[in-house]
């Protein structure tokens, strides 16, 4: 959830995740088209490319079938870096933590939630039906 930072840690998740992607407008609304995939160092050799393009590659060699892939994450990295999307990445973290964290933003969110949640069931036809069903796996969080 964009509110809540994944637990990574060996002890703190009930099933160890291999890779997770972030994207960072999910989080802050903004930059678009900055992520990142954290993948687990011995993860790393499993993933292969089908396709190379600019910055991934040590050689290639145009006439010829041969190609000579960036060691480690760099084979994985497209294009140029946004430097401008990085800075503002840095300027969404500084925000989140100056509302003081993510378990701030979660229970802000999940206040949200249950506000629209329960506005939502009190809702009525004019004939006293109820003009939302509601579809839910429990009466906590935000929704």
């Amino acid at each position: 959830c964009a509110t809540r930072p994944p637990d990574l840690s060996a002890g703190g998740a009930a099933h160890r995740a291999d890779m997770v992607a972030l994207s960072y407008y999910k989080i802050f609304g903004y930059p678009t088209g900055l992520g990142a995939l954290v993948v687990r160092k011995s993860v790393l050799p499993l993933l292969r490319k089908r396709y190379f393009s600019g910055g991934t590659v040590a050689v290639s060699i145009a006439t010829e079938d041969f190609v000579v892939q960036r060691p480690g994450h760099a084979r994985l990295e497209d294009g140029t870096t946004s430097f401008a999307a990085v800075a503002a990445a840095l300027h969404g973290f500084d925000f989140i933590r100056r509302l003081g964290g993510f378990p701030a933003v979660d229970a802000h969110a999940a206040a949200v939630g249950r506000y629209l949640r329960d506005a939502l069931a009190h809702m009525r036809h004019a004939s006293g039906t109820p003009a939302v069903l509601l579809y839910s796996g429990g009466s906590g969080g935000g929704g």
